[in-house]
């Protein structure tokens, strides 16, 4: 009995998707005092791209990063995709390969899963250069929910910014 319990909590564990959120940083981070930014939104933004810059904003004004009316230390942009994690999968042409995270080739036992990736961009005003950029991503068989969300802006932001890895809520 008791290894027939066994074999199936080990059987659904096996299937439960995990909600860790890996992060990729380039570039340099700012300085350690709070900052100024400027954050664009997209004219044809989606609600998951506004719901991705919110989370971002948030993250941001937690740090102590403030909104300026005139010249902000920095242009925050963002991005947010899900793809199928899945070999094969088609890109569009006019998707840029490093907003991207590559797909990895499912185990049979495991359910299909998407990649939701975030990344956040440092942009010099003055000069339009990049400054660094952080890309969070994870691993979901559902939707994106609201604090899976700011787990990932959380991420993206305290690498771009502190140069540091946070925990996934």
């Amino acid at each position: 009995m008791f290894s027939a319990v066994l074999l199936v909590v080990g059987t659904t564990t096996a299937c439960v998707p995990s909600s860790r959120i890996d992060v990729v940083h380039t570039g340099l981070a700012p300085a350690s005092a709070p900052q100024t930014y400027l954050l664009p939104q997209a004219a044809a933004a989606t609600p998951d791209d506004r719901r991705a810059a919110q989370a971002v904003e948030r993250q941001l004004n937690a740090r102590g990063w403030s909104s300026p009316s005139a010249s902000p230390d920095w242009k925050v942009e963002t991005a947010y995709v899900v793809r199928a994690n899945s070999v094969g999968v088609i890109k569009h042409e006019d998707e840029s390969e490093v907003w991207l995270v590559q797909p990895e080739r499912r185990a049979w036992w495991r359910r299909k899963s998407n990649i939701h990736a975030l990344s956040v961009r440092l942009v010099q005003p003055a000069t339009g250069e990049e400054f660094g950029r952080a890309t969070a991503h994870t691993h979901l068989v559902g939707p994106m929910n609201e604090s899976l969300m700011d787990g990932l802006a959380a991420a993206a932001v305290s690498r771009m910014v502190e140069g540091v890895a946070v925990t996934a809520p």
